[in-house]
């Protein structure tokens, strides 16, 4: 069953993309999903609610940003089925010539949820304030059912060929699950980032205990590569 590497196009690509991703890190039962896809409510639609909340925010922040590109990999004998996906920036200059934006967690209602979230959301891009040109794989999964065929070699080696001919280190925040196809490709641990929201004890409602409690911890595994040489 061959595969193929595809640059994502447009908008319409994406649905298929999300509900792999969600359906890859809600079985991971990855603490990041519900703040980027809470489940709100209890409906029959909640969580298809989720997921095109998802797929419309991931969508917004790739197409605004120009050093953003979203790769998939598809089996042809499948009619195209995607089996994984990964979504790299390749800063060819300092992205951060401009000062930073506080995060608005716009899918979530006022209240704590958002707090939280926005919160986390700027620890997140505080720990991805690199002032230098390099590539960053921002998020990279695979079908469970697909997994050890090549689709995360195949999406790995796009970036770090990128990397290379560009002479840019790289970056990624990684899971347990990746880690070792990472250091297969030539990264090494270089840290930890924690991003779980940090406030008073006296200023934690309940429903901010409760989200701590759920979500917490909120860290990766920061993996460097070198440039090559």
């Amino acid at each position: 069953m061959p595969l193929e590497l595809r640059e994502v196009q447009s908008a319409a690509e994406f649905p298929e993309i999300m509900d792999l991703y969600y359906n890859v890190f809600e079985e991971e039962q990855s603490n990041f999903l519900p703040i980027y896809a809470p489940i709100l409510g209890n409906g029959p639609r909640a969580r298809e609610d989720a997921i095109q909340t998802l797929t419309a925010g991931m969508w917004f922040w790739h197409a605004v940003d120009l050093n953003s590109t979203w790769l998939k990999v598809v089996d042809t004998d499948m009619g195209d089925k995607v089996i994984a996906a990964a979504k790299w920036n390749i800063y060819k200059t300092d992205p951060f010539t401009e000062p930073q934006t506080p995060s608005v967690a716009f899918w979530w209602p006022q209240g704590e949820g958002r707090r939280y979230s926005e919160m986390a959301l700027d620890n997140i891009a505080a720990a991805r304030l690199r002032r230098k040109p390099h590539a960053l794989l921002h998020v990279s999964f695979a079908h469970p059912q697909h997994r050890r065929r090549g689709a995360g070699a195949m999406l790995m080696d796009w970036g770090t060929n990128k990397a290379d001919s560009e002479g840019l280190e790289a970056f990624i925040e990684a899971s347990p699950m990746g880690k070792l196809l990472y250091a297969n490709h030539g990264f090494q641990v270089v840290g930890t980032g924690v991003v779980t929201p940090k406030v008073d004890e006296k200023d934690k409602s309940e429903e901010w205990k409760r989200l701590e409690n759920q979500l917490s911890p909120l860290d990766f595994t920061v993996m460097w590569r070198p440039p090559l040489q």
